[in-house]
């Protein structure tokens, strides 16, 4: 029997700092290259190399696309870009992806740069480590010792290759 794949589907508002927007709209493809373009972060959700001139064009499409007054409505420093997510469901379960272009298909140093200070970027295969460090440190004081916990933050695929465990492992401690 085959399983039905979850038909769920979510909307996320992601704020963009017009400033930026105009920003990227202004440099050309060495520019933009230069100074956002990670070539250890080539690889898109699928599989396949992303080709940067492809990127930079996407990229281009969406700064030209929230700048447009339906985004942007009165607030001159924030455009808002309501973007669908839909589940994909796999090995691991249902995970949302973004349809079309937005904040999930950047590479990090962009997606940074545009989000300027109101979005935090949790990785899930982190995120409950991650919370549980944030939260120990805030009661305990940023000197307590918590032995691996900021290594496995900082480096999840390294600590679990060399001790040998999976993502799900450190839930059950």
């Amino acid at each position: 029997s085959s399983a039905k794949r979850p038909d769920r589907k979510s909307v996320f508002t992601e704020y963009v700092n017009k400033r930026r927007l105009k920003y990227l709209l202004s440099l050309n493809k060495s520019e933009f290259k230069a100074l956002f373009w990670d070539n250890d972060e080539t690889v898109d959700r699928g599989g396949k190399k992303i080709n940067v001139h492809d990127y930079i064009r996407q990229v281009q499409k969406y700064c030209a696309r929230l700048l447009l007054p339906i985004h942007g409505g009165d607030d001159p420093e924030w455009a808002l870009s309501k973007q669908g997510y839909s589940c994909r469901t796999g090995a691991d379960g249902c995970r949302e992806y973004v349809r079309g272009f937005g904040y999930q298909g950047m590479q990090g140093t962009l997606r940074k740069f545009l989000m300027a200070d109101r979005y935090w970027d949790i990785d899930q295969v982190t995120s409950f480590p991650s919370l549980f460090k944030w939260r120990a440190e805030e009661v305990l004081g940023t000197d307590a010792k918590i032995p691996m916990l900021g290594d496995y933050v900082a480096d999840p695929d390294g600590i679990r290759t060399r001790h040998g465990f999976a993502k799900t492992d450190f839930l059950m401690v």
